[in-house]
């Protein structure tokens, strides 16, 4: 028997399901700053992105405020193909 939570979110009528609350935390920062105009797919691409730069990260990042900085710079991260660790020293250079 699995007792790992899970967390779902019902949006336009589809249910997501999320194994972290973090995820959720990053879902609803990708609504407020609009991700989600670009469709579904724009959306969890966001989510899984951020989440993953979290993740990997060593600091204690601030996750409002590393979501914020890649829902700004959300088009140029993609053209890029920026990876985690490029787009964290970008965001704690910003920081300072």
């Amino acid at each position: 028997m699995n007792n790992q939570p899970t967390y779902q979110v019902v949006y336009q009528g589809k249910t997501h399901t999320f194994q972290h609350g973090a995820q959720l935390y990053i879902f609803d920062y990708g609504l407020y700053h609009n991700i989600h105009k670009r469709g579904i797919d724009a959306l969890l691409s966001f989510i899984h992105y951020v989440y993953n730069c979290y993740m990997k990260d060593c600091n204690h990042t601030p996750l409002g405020a590393l979501t914020d900085y890649v829902a700004e710079h959300w088009d140029d991260i993609q053209k890029q193909s920026l990876g985690s660790y490029d787009l964290l020293e970008k965001f704690y250079m910003q920081l300072d």
